[in-house]
């Protein structure tokens, strides 16, 4: 395994670690197949864990960097963009192996996402404030948590508004606002230095798009939401 490392180069070698890291992904899919009722059950607890883990850990350490004033990336930095493209590799296979019906816009995002990424990670070229455009994924906790209990219909009921209305406000603070501010300041900053701008750039204005689908989706179902709790309200004051 040494010699090996030493023989690759710097690209070559993150290359490889993307591919380790997307086998671990499996192993630890697999290894949900204890407490999960089916392949695609697994899918929805191992994407909530990747949630719950790594863009939130990754988070903890900008904010860290972010009070020491460090602005350089970091070899952990390098390891976690890494680990979220590996993650993206592994669901964009497994919702076209084991779906019928694919999350179209999910396999997008995460084909143009983790191109980005995976420029990051072999660059290294970026200031680290640039990673919190990755690490606000932290906010598609609430949305997976509410996605496995759907298959535990008392947990949901009881749990489902609160999750929904998390999910509500943390979208559009974190990824409406605080994700698209970051992406525009990005843009104009590689627009100056950075030779591959335009496919940078385009796939930037991509994800914005996602996200204004995904909110338009997340406020459809919040409005509908409310509309039930008012009228079951006005019947019970008919009654």
């Amino acid at each position: 395994m040494s010699s090996l490392i030493h023989t690759l180069s710097l690209t070559e070698l993150k290359l490889y670690l993307v591919f380790t890291y997307t086998l671990v992904w499996y192993f630890l899919y697999n290894a949900f197949g204890f407490v999960a009722q089916n392949k695609a059950q697994q899918l929805k607890i191992i994407t909530a864990f990747f949630y719950c883990l790594v863009p939130t850990t990754l988070s903890i350490l900008l904010f860290r960097g972010t009070l020491n004033g460090e602005v350089n990336l970091s070899s952990a930095h390098i390891h976690f963009l890494l680990v979220i493209v590996s993650f993206y590799s592994f669901s964009t296979i497994e919702e076209f192996r084991i779906k019928s019906n694919y999350n179209w816009a999910l396999i997008i995002h995460h084909i143009a996402f983790g191109l980005v990424i995976l420029k990051f990670a072999i660059s290294a070229d970026i200031p680290s404030t640039w990673l919190w455009i990755v690490a606000v994924q932290f906010s598609s906790i609430f949305v997976s948590l509410r996605s496995i209990l759907k298959s535990y219909p008392k947990l949901y009921k009881r749990f489902n508004t609160v999750l929904e209305e998390a999910d509500f406000w943390t979208f559009l603070l974190v990824r409406m606002l605080f994700q698209t501010f970051m992406m525009l300041s990005a843009i104009y900053d590689m627009y100056l230095v950075d030779e591959y701008r335009y496919v940078l750039i385009a796939a930037f204005f991509l994800s914005m798009l996602l996200n204004i689908i995904w909110f338009n989706q997340i406020v459809a179902k919040k409005i509908k939401r409310n509309k039930k709790i008012f009228d079951k309200g006005l019947t019970i004051s008919v009654l």
